[in-house]
C-alpha cells in the first residue's frame, strides 16, 4: 500500500512538473527567441518571467550607481563603494523577495539572502567591468586620443585616490 502511495505521489509530481514546464515554456516564448529557448533544455539557463522586475530594477540601479563620473571621482574605491551602496538598497531586496511570494515551496531567508547577494554581485561586476573597459579604452587604450604619455589605468586610479605605490 505504501509503495502504491509513493508511486502515485511521484507520478503526480511528474505530471505537475510537466504541466508547469509547458506553461512556463509558453510564457518564456514571449520573452526569448527560439534559438535561445533551445539552450534552456533543463530549465535552468534562462531567467523566469517572474524575476524580470527584479532584473530590471537591479540593472537600473547598477547603471545609475556606477558611472564614468563615479569612477573618476572615487578612483580605486569606486567599485567597493558602489557595491556597498547597491547591497544596502532595501527596495531591490523587497522586489527580489516578492518575485516568488506565490510559490508554495519557498526557501529559507538565509538561503534567499545568499542567493540575492551572489546574484547582485555577479550582475554588478559584469556591468561595472563594461564601464571600466570602455573608460580604459577611451583614456588609456592603444587607440585613445588623449596622448597622456603612457600613463597606465592602474596608475591613474592610484593617483586619483592619492595612494603611493609600494616599492618592492
Amino acid at each position: 500500500m505504501v509503495g502504491t502511495l509513493q508511486s502515485n505521489f511521484i507520478h503526480f509530481l511528474r505530471l505537475h512538473h510537466i504541466s508547469n514546464q509547458s506553461q512556463e515554456t509558453k510564457e518564456m516564448a514571449l520573452y526569448y527567441d527560439s534559438s535561445t529557448l533551445i539552450l534552456n533544455n533543463g530549465g535552468l539557463s534562462l531567467i523566469s518571467a517572474q524575476y524580470f522586475p527584479f532584473g530590471y530594477i537591479l540593472l537600473r540601479s547598477v547603471r545609475k550607481g556606477f558611472t564614468k563620473e563615479f569612477l573618476e571621482l572615487h578612483g580605486n574605491d569606486s567599485v567597493k563603494m558602489a557595491f556597498d551602496d547597491l547591497i544596502a538598497q532595501d527596495s531591490i531586496r523587497k522586489v527580489f523577495d516578492g518575485c516568488d511570494k506565490n510559490e508554495p515551496n519557498s526557501l529559507d531567508d538565509s538561503f534567499k539572502g545568499m542567493i540575492f547577494t551572489e546574484l547582485v554581485r555577479k550582475v554588478f561586476h559584469a556591468r561595472v567591468n563594461e564601464v571600466i573597459k570602455k573608460y580604459r579604452d577611451q583614456h588609456f587604450g592603444r587607440h585613445s586620443k588623449k596622448g597622456d604619455g603612457g600613463t597606465t589605468f592602474r596608475g591613474f586610479l592610484r593617483a586619483r585616490t592619492k595612494k603611493a605605490t609600494e616599492k618592492k
